[in-house]
């Protein structure tokens, strides 16, 4: 409800010395930095639902989330929407079409997806917000939409920095 997601909006606040820049005329001092507090405040359960989704259909540590149509078939919304950098926006059904076949325990037997950090998004109620550092090692074919990519020797040993990754639901609890 609102006054839970307001909850969400406090805000910490830091004291910090600003320095005389040069060739200005301020004097050093104090400002009053207020930087957004991280909300975990979570009335409705999003953060678990977001969990249960990433969870769906793991056959490896933990997936990007549920390649199976059948799952994704009941988890998205018809008005959802794939935006990443690189890829999208992809609608619902191009989603489906484009991991059908994606078997990443075949390709990175031992992938994981190292969810953490989640949080509510403090201006949006329905969006969870979550980290994650994707690792694995390609020992098998990796094939996604028309990309079939072999092993290599020595195998690829992927570990990438933390991402920043959302979900939004909508009222019915299917991901947007």
């Amino acid at each position: 409800g609102t006054s839970s997601h307001l909850a969400c909006l406090g805000a910490l606040a830091v004291v910090v010395k600003v320095a005389r820049l040069p060739g200005r005329r301020r004097r050093r001092g104090t400002a009053l930095l207020v930087l957004p507090r991280p909300c975990t405040e979570d009335p409705e359960g999003l953060i678990d639902a977001a969990k249960r989704y990433f969870g769906l259909g793991n056959e490896v540590v933990q997936q990007l989330g549920p390649t199976c149509k059948e799952d994704l078939e009941r988890e998205l919304a018809d008005d959802f929407e794939f935006v990443a950098p690189l890829v999208g926006p992809l609608g619902k059904s191009a989603l489906i079409a484009a991991t059908a076949g994606l078997d990443i325990a075949a390709a990175l037997p031992d992938f994981d997806a190292r969810y953490h950090a989640f949080r509510m998004d403090p201006d949006n109620p329905r969006r969870v917000w979550c980290q994650m550092r994707v690792r694995g090692t390609q020992t098998g074919t990796l094939k996604f939409a028309t990309v079939t990519a072999p092993p290599t020797e020595p195998p690829v040993r992927v570990e990438n920095p933390p991402e920043a990754v959302s979900l939004t639901f909508n009222e019915e609890g299917k991901v947007r």
